[in-house]
């Protein structure tokens, strides 16, 4: 309830880039005042804009995450540590119970692209204890792994999101053709780029086959920029 910042103002509210994860209409009845309380809405992907106009008084806006809105050369004097020797593919998995079935996709991969394995730890569990995994990454370490990787396999949303902005080839796990972080797809999909999903169990294509990264960007571009036109729309409308 607190996020919703349920008190009396005389300020406007304005909210950018929300997600709602894997909620219902019926789980949001509870909060159906605080939404429409609101002055701006934003989010993330096209259905959750589509799920509050059909439940709550809202348009929503659909607007970029907002790691997008720096930009890369900006992102890149944040990236800073010692890199690992050698090209290699870095793997970054937020499912711990998902992570041996992660680590046999990115072992295929690293085979077939000749690439060494470097793991960014995200939950400890037997395999925490392997090879090639760094487990003291800060926000500097964990960008420059990004930024020197030859290639990226990941089930995070961010890890996807960080390896578009660096332009590395990546491979963006799910986990079923549906449902499992609509974030991704969402985001994919309008950069032309749903092609880098992989779902877990089915066969992958490992190729080495370079991502067309100069048209998403155009794409990507565009998207940032209404995303900021909506942020300044929003501000230059803020009370003081």
């Amino acid at each position: 309830e607190a996020f919703f910042l349920p008190f009396d103002t005389s300020s406007r509210k304005v909210g950018y880039a929300i997600s709602t994860g894997g909620s219902r209409p019926s789980d949001l009845v509870p909060y159906k005042g605080f939404i429409e309380s609101f002055d701006q809405i934003s989010v993330r992907e096209p259905a959750t804009a589509t799920m509050l106009a059909n439940y709550a008084d809202v348009h929503a806006f659909v607007v970029i995450d907002p790691v997008f809105l720096l930009a890369k050369e900006n992102w890149l004097k944040l990236a800073d540590g010692e890199s690992p020797d050698g090209p290699y593919l870095l793997c970054y998995f937020i499912r711990k119970d998902k992570v041996r079935q992660c680590i046999g996709l990115a072992e295929e991969i690293a085979k077939v692209r000749g690439l060494k394995l470097v793991r960014v730890n995200s939950a400890f569990s037997k395999e925490s204890l392997s090879r090639g995994v760094v487990y003291d990454a800060g926000i500097h370490e964990f960008l420059n792994l990004f930024a020197n990787a030859s290639a990226v396999c990941t089930d995070s949303f961010h890890g996807t999101a960080f390896s578009v902005i660096f332009e590395k080839e990546f491979y963006s796990i799910n986990y079923s053709n549906t449902g499992q972080d609509s974030r991704k797809r969402s985001l994919l999909s309008q950069i032309g780029l749903e092609s880098r999903i992989l779902i877990a169990g089915n066969r992958i294509d490992c190729s080495d086959e370079s991502i067309p990264f100069d048209a998403a960007k155009i794409k990507l571009g565009k998207l940032v920029n209404e995303s900021e036109e909506f942020l300044a729309a929003s501000l230059h409308n803020l009370k003081v």
